[in-house]
């Protein structure tokens, strides 16, 4: 639970007990009534019926962000309890901590393929200076800060991999319009 805080909205029995509350989510209500859920299915289908395959489908990442968005808010309304917020807040920095780690898996599969796909000896300069450009923004990219890795993980709908090919040419992009500068200095100068 401590890396993915949200598993529990995977399985549709938790979702129907959370939804009964709307946005008023009682966590001990909740938990009775599921308890008590489970105890009735156990008793009238038993053991193999009760766990049988596809009764945990596969997260949807709709419940994903909706849950993401929801302690954002938790965390943004003073009317809740300090304690409240320090839970989303929990939540929130779990959520982060496990897609900054995915962020980097995937700028560093970018790196790897793009280490198997260029030869030097079959390339022209121009083909070794894209590849210059194409390894510096992928080497910004992974030396960014985890505030800018965020902005394009939540830009691009709390997918990772696709928030990393965002962030690569971004980079590039920067680097063709300004040059070289821009990797040592982080700003952008004419």
């Amino acid at each position: 639970l401590k890396k993915h805080p949200f598993l529990f909205l995977n399985c549709l029995h938790a979702k129907m007990i959370v939804e009964q509350d709307g946005e008023e989510f009682d966590a001990e209500r909740g938990a009775r009534r599921l308890a008590r859920y489970w105890e009735s299915r156990l008793n009238v289908l038993g053991n193999s019926m009760s766990y049988a395959p596809g009764t945990f489908p596969k997260p949807v990442r709709s419940d994903y962000r909706r849950c993401y968005e929801r302690m954002l808010s938790v965390l943004g309304d003073l009317d809740k309890s300090d304690e409240d917020r320090a839970d989303a807040q929990r939540a929130i920095d779990a959520i982060h901590r496990e897609e900054l780690r995915a962020m980097n898996d995937a700028l560093e599969e970018i790196e790897d393929r793009s280490l198997e796909i260029f030869n030097p000896e079959e390339h022209d300069d121009a083909a070794a200076a894209q590849a210059l450009l194409d390894g510096a923004s992928r080497t910004m990219s992974v030396n960014s800060n985890d505030e800018l890795k965020l902005q394009f993980w939540k830009v691009d709908e709390m997918v990772a991999w696709k928030s990393a090919s965002r962030l690569v040419n971004y980079w590039k992009t920067g680097l063709s319009l300004f040059g070289p500068s821009l990797q040592h200095h982080r700003k952008a100068t004419l």
